[in-house]
């Protein structure tokens, strides 16, 4: 007797998908690949209990990159989810690429595992849209905070893009700026980078730029664009990379087209004189300046100190000053005798100086001032006795002298 049986199947890996691949730098020499695994053990007899070994291949050249493994446990009539985790070889070069740059990857996987003593092998391909954590990095122009005797603070802006949905940034990284003619390092700052998953970074990097004192008391007076170069170095997953730029910067003289003027003498009294200073500049830089004006006159044949005065201007960016610095010197040291009666020649050594962020730059300039004798070549005439009363005489006295002074 013959009877028909209808057994049915299900089968313990219905609808195996292989979804949502993701990859990220790991080492030097290896990127982490992780791919979630799904099915259900449709089957009522069967539990799966098993190590799957996954070999990943480039899928266009077929070269092998690395292994990953899964452990499966399902029980009948059960579903599954589990991530298959693999590591697979890539080179520097190709890793510095996948830092800066979005691109499509391939790969071929193929799947290899047991049950019940009976060995299973399938393939799946992946492709997976690599999005770079860095990308677009660049280095912006500085932006000038400040200077002084100790350089030139500047801001160094980076901006770039994580494109990646799976990876967060959060890493120091170095700037050092080059002098473009001699290589010369003249500044170096660092800064720690925060990019969260698809967001867009800007940072700044404060430094210092060292400048030679010459070459920065000459930026105090002269425009100039200014040329570097800039390396960025960063550290990722122990991977060193590197982006380099020029840059240029066009620096505004604080104290553009200054012009000093010759020192003007005149008198105040018979005990001093006045020394002003004309004095004109435009502040061609984007701060406002607090500047420190001073002048010491020195007798030139003693070198006494016989004067000095300082006064503290402010100046707001864009904007120009014209004025001047008045100083007093002593004529004590001339005799008053001669001053009254004599033609004299004073000389005089008149320092200039200024001061800005510390920075100063002074100059000297002789004057002489020709002293006219308010009375010169005085002279008594032959006195003239006349009756003026019964008691008193009037005795006349004829004087004559010259007024050569120019300003008494």
């Amino acid at each position: 007797m013959e009877r028909v049986i209808t057994l049915h199947w299900g089968a313990p890996l219905r609808d195996l998908t292989i979804t949502n691949p993701r990859i990220e730098p790991y080492n030097k020499t290896h990127a982490k690949v992780l791919v979630d695994v799904s099915f259900t053990n449709n089957n009522e007899y069967i539990s799966i209990d098993s190590k799957v070994i996954a070999k990943i291949f480039n899928a266009t050249s077929n070269v092998e990159l690395g292994l990953g493994e899964i452990n499966i446990k399902a029980a009948p009539k059960t579903a599954f989810k589990g991530s298959l985790i693999g590591y697979i070889r890539i080179s520097p070069d190709e890793i510095k690429s996948l830092l800066f740059n979005d691109k499509e990857l391939k790969f071929r996987v193929e799947l290899v595992g047991t049950h019940a003593g009976m060995k299973f092998k399938f393939d799946r391909y992946l492709n997976i849209m690599w999005r770079a954590p860095f990308y677009g990095l660049s280095i912006g122009k500085p932006v000038i905070n400040n200077f002084s005797v100790d350089g030139i603070e500047v801001f160094v802006p980076l901006t770039f893009e994580n494109h990646s949905p799976w990876i967060s940034i959060n890493i120091p990284l170095e700037i050092t700026v080059y002098n473009k003619t001699s290589g010369e390092v003249i500044g170096t700052g660092e800064g720690v980078v925060a990019a969260p998953p698809n967001t867009k970074v800007t940072e700044v990097i404060p430094m210092t730029l060292r400048v030679p004192p010459e070459t920065l008391k000459s930026l105090l007076f002269n425009d100039k664009v200014i040329e570097l170069n800039a390396k960025l170095v960063g550290n990722y997953y122990g991977l060193r990379f590197e982006v380099e730029k020029p840059l240029k910067y066009e620096w505004k003289a604080p104290l553009a087209n200054l012009r000093v003027g010759e020192p003007l003498l005149n008198t105040r009294n018979l005990t001093h004189l006045t020394a002003t200073i004309p004095l004109a500049f435009e502040n061609h830089s984007p701060f406002n300046l607090s500047i420190m004006l001073t002048s010491e006159v020195f007798n030139l044949t003693s070198n006494k100190l016989v004067g000095s005065s300082e006064s503290l201007i402010n100046v707001l960016s864009g904007k120009g000053f014209s004025g001047g610095l008045s100083t007093y010197i002593s004529l004590e040291d001339i005799n008053v005798e001669a001053l009254f009666f004599k033609d004299v020649d004073l000389e005089y050594n008149v320092v200039f100086s200024i001061r800005v962020s510390g920075l100063s730059v002074s100059t000297s300039k002789e004057v002489k001032l020709t002293w006219g004798a308010p009375i010169k070549d005085l002279r008594l005439g032959s006195p003239v006795i006349k009756s003026y009363n019964f008691t008193h005489a009037i005795i006349e006295v004829p004087i004559n002298f010259t007024d050569n002074s120019d300003f008494i």
